[in-house]
């Protein structure tokens, strides 16, 4: 009789929990594939290294969530991994004060910054065959949350005054321009949003 492999992230898999922290040194090429079929080969490892030595791992990991949030081009990016799911809820739920500093860190990038990085995110979005209107809004929709919100998951309005009077500015231009949260922005062509967005810049 076969015993259900339970899928919590701080549970035993029953196999030896050791983990070299050797391991570790590899933690940047482990990451790399815990969104693709293959991690359920490092499934195992990765999640006793999250146990262990969570620190090692979270920024790392926070790296790729990240860059699947917004890699819209990736053709592999569609439904996440149950490895990746795990680690996702693990960072989530236990480890607050590294969210706090990493979306602390964010705010030290100026606010124009992040807006041209949005730009060119959207840009390429637009010009896919794969997008989708709905790709598209919830892409401009993580851009407003970025630079025209004074108010954070992790930090809530603790953002600084130069972040708080940009978002003010930006909140009203932006809706102004492309709609109440980007309704505006799916029926774009690429040229014209290039082109307003050019024009707030």
């Amino acid at each position: 009789m076969h015993t259900r492999r339970t899928r919590r992230l701080g549970s035993s898999s029953g196999k030896s929990s050791f983990v070299s922290i050797s391991l570790c040194r590899w933690i940047n090429q482990l990451v790399a594939v815990v969104n693709r079929p293959e991690s359920s080969v490092i499934e195992d490892k990765v999640v006793q290294i999250a146990r262990r030595y969570p620190q090692a791992l979270y920024y790392p990991f926070k790296v790729v969530e990240s860059n699947l949030e917004v890699n819209v081009l990736d053709a592999d990016v569609g439904e996440t991994t149950l490895l990746f799911q795990r680690l996702k809820i693990f960072f989530s739920k236990q480890f607050g004060n590294l969210n706090k500093w990493v979306e602390a860190l964010d705010c030290l990038v100026y606010p124009e910054h992040r807006f041209k990085y949005w730009y060119q995110i959207l840009c390429d979005l637009l010009s896919s065959e794969k997008a989708t209107p709905e790709r598209i809004l919830g892409t401009f929709r993580m851009m407003l949350a970025d630079i025209a919100s004074v108010d954070k998951q992790w930090v809530g309005d603790q953002i600084g005054s130069y972040n708080r009077k940009f978002a003010q500015i930006w909140s009203k231009s932006l809706t102004k321009v492309f709609g109440e949260d980007g309704a505006k922005v799916p029926g774009m062509q690429v040229k014209q949003l290039a082109t307003l967005m050019l024009q707030m810049n």
